[in-house]
């Protein structure tokens, strides 16, 4: 074995073992339970449904290690080492210096974003993999001249957009490799062919949706069962359209401008920080080698220019759109440090040359780099192996919820941690899990023993039928997420919180409070809402879950200052002002103004009022509650 061989084989050792040690220990929050349950049962996730990850997925679920979670978490740190590795091989075939090609491998897999995406379930690392692997096998076919590698790279191209779609930004450096190395009409039909071959895992998805309609499939999110069905999947109309997404900088091209600011300031510059600006060298490292500088090029400009341009385009952008958006542009990090590598090369070449005697000090040196300045930045911003929240959130509130009732959620990011214990865990079975939007209570789930039998107007798109008012009346019916539910529900019902969803009672009932603080009570027990306290996660997905505890602790102060306990309720107001958030704050004025209870209202304004003389926040949310409600 060769010595750039041995050093690709510890670099993939050595970065997959502290991915596992740091590897989110249970289930992530946001679309990662959807994958887990996806996959376990080689069902769809959201469009384009994700076939060739439900895949892959399903076989690392034969893993005899771990929870169903916990293995698509290792399938991710997998795909972020192999993706690394390919940084690694990439930089070496510019180079040929083997400790700068460490140095770009580790720095890659250390940079925040990276980093997360590779220790928790999500279709990132394994786009990213995909992605580098195209560009590693491209500058193959440069240096090499062997056409055939450009068909396997047009397969995985065709295949890996039933992964994710961004890797179809690949097909523009690819173009000029063929132009260079295979202009013959029969080597551009074979590629097409080869293309087609690997799309065509998306069968997967029409087999599944036929199999789910027969009820022989657990979970279809996505579903293509018909040919309009499938395009409406494929083309991710439910969010838009990828088309209109595709359209957009050709209407503005200003948009190009601001995409790729953008991405220097909040994707390179914010997770590669100076280092960025090594790339800048690989460009006069590569003038003798053109071929392989344009195919860097046209690989960096294609996300860090285009696909910018069509989704990290804002004049401003905000917090939330940068944390959904970011991992779509994570393959640009990954050809970015190939770029970094080569440009720190460029610099060190002449050192090496004229101060022999540093060579070996300055090897590892370079080596250190990125152990010394990019992984404790990666451990400050993304380290999940402590994050419990989404497990707690879920094992909380099935566990909190009285036998048989329904649990409707009306966000999919509650909604998934949820079903995932529910259905594959298999934590408190005879709790149904039912989503819902405005357009009334939707499921994608099976077997149709568990939910069509007890509701067999679900089907038929009817929100409340007379099973379910029986639920209702018998305070079984509890709904997750107010604000994004259909309004039959605030006219026709009530709501109080129950730890952290909301309890429905029929208008015309009066909830029995001393019933209700008696279901708290002994909810509690089961409330690990401490170590809610010490989170760190500050994800958009954490922080709904944290809005939650807050929303359950200032209800279940309030009951306990009805009941003359003042002690315990201010220690509980107390508790419940650290888990404050805008978002949070939103949903609590909702919960205030459906249910309209003026003396819960005037008890958390008394209870926080001698905080708002210290902090600004806190007097401005007084001030507002005040003018709002009383």
């Amino acid at each position: 074995m060769r010595s750039e061989e041995k050093a690709s084989f510890l670099v993939f050792l050595g970065i997959f073992i502290v991915y596992v040690i740091y590897l989110c220990p249970l289930i992530y929050s946001g679309d990662s339970p959807l994958l887990y349950t996806a996959a376990f049962s080689l069902g769809l996730a959201h469009p384009p449904g994700y076939p060739l990850y439900v895949v892959l997925g399903k076989l690392s679920t034969f893993i005899p290690l771990g929870s169903v979670a916990y293995k698509l978490n290792l399938f991710s740190a997998l795909c972020g080492a192999l993706a690394s590795v390919f940084v690694f091989r990439s930089v070496y075939m510019l180079t040929e210096n083997v400790s700068v090609s460490v140095f770009s491998a580790f720095f890659s897999a250390f940079v925040p974003l990276a980093w997360v995406e590779s220790t928790k379930a999500e279709v990132y690392s394994l786009n990213s993999l995909l992605v580098i692997l195209i560009f590693y096998l491209g500058l193959r076919v440069l240096k090499e001249g062997d056409k055939r590698i450009l068909f396997l790279c047009s397969f995985i191209l065709g295949i890996g957009m039933g992964n994710h779609h961004t890797i179809g930004f690949m097909l523009f450096p690819l173009v000029f490799a063929v132009l260079v190395k295979g202009r013959d009409k029969k080597i551009v039909l074979y590629c097409l062919l080869f293309f087609f071959i690997g799309i065509s895992v998306y069968l997967f998805s029409y087999i599944r949706s036929l199999r789910y309609l027969s009820g022989n499939v657990l979970f279809a999110y996505s579903d293509s069962n018909t040919l309009e069905n499938f395009i409406i999947t494929f083309f991710r109309k439910e969010y838009g359209s990828s088309m209109t997404a595709i359209k957009a900088p050709v209407s503005n091209p200003g948009r190009f401008f601001l995409g790729a600011s953008n991405t220097l300031k909040f994707l390179l510059f914010s997770n590669m920080g100076f280092f960025s600006l090594l790339a800048v060298f690989s460009v006069p490292l590569l003038l003798k080698k053109k071929t392989k500088l344009f195919f860097l090029l046209t690989a960096l400009v294609s996300y860090g220019v285009i696909l910018s341009a069509m989704v990290f385009s804002f004049a401003k952008p905000e917090e939330d759109e940068l944390f959904l958006l970011s991992p779509y542009m994570l393959p640009l990090l990954y050809l970015s440090a190939v770029a970094v590598g080569c440009g720190l090369w460029y610099l060190l070449k002449p050192v090496k040359k004229r101060l022999p005697f540093v060579r070996r000090p300055l090897a590892i040196g370079v080596v250190l780099l990125p152990l010394v300045f990019s992984l404790p930045d990666a451990l400050k911003k993304g380290d999940l192996s402590n994050y419990y929240l989404a497990d707690d959130f879920s094992n909380n509130l099935l566990e909190s919820l009285p036998p048989r009732s329904i649990l409707i959620s009306g966000s999919d990011a509650s909604y998934f941690p949820v079903f995932y214990k529910n259905i594959i865990e298999r934590k408190k079975e005879d709790v149904i899990v039912l989503f819902a939007d405005k357009g009334g209570i939707l499921t994608q789930v099976n077997p149709s023993w568990k939910y069509k039998t007890l509701f067999p107007d679900l089907p038929e798109g009817k929100l409340f039928s007379r099973v379910d008012e029986t639920y209702v009346n018998k305070g079984r019916v509890f709904i997750y997420d107010i604000m994004n539910l259909p309004e039959k529900i605030s006219s026709y019902f009530i709501t109080v919180p129950y730890i952290h969803c909301y309890r429905l009672f029929p208008k015309e009932h009066t909830p029995d409070k001393r019933k209700n603080a008696e279901d708290f009570k002994k909810a509690f027990d089961m409330f690990v809402y401490e170590r809610v306290l010490r989170e760190k996660a500050n994800d958009i997905f954490s922080i709904e879950f944290k809005m939650s505890y807050f929303i359950s602790l200032s209800h279940y102060a309030y009951l306990l200052k009805r009941q003359g306990d003042i002690s315990r309720s201010q220690d509980f107001y107390e508790k419940s002002l650290k888990l404050i958030t805008p978002q949070g704050l939103v949903y609590y004025m909702q919960y205030l103004d459906i249910t309209g209870n003026r003396d819960e209202i005037q008890s958390f304004i008394e209870a926080i009022e001698p905080y708002a003389v210290r902090y600004p926040e806190i007097r401005l949310l007084s001030t507002q509650l005040k003018e709002q409600f009383l």
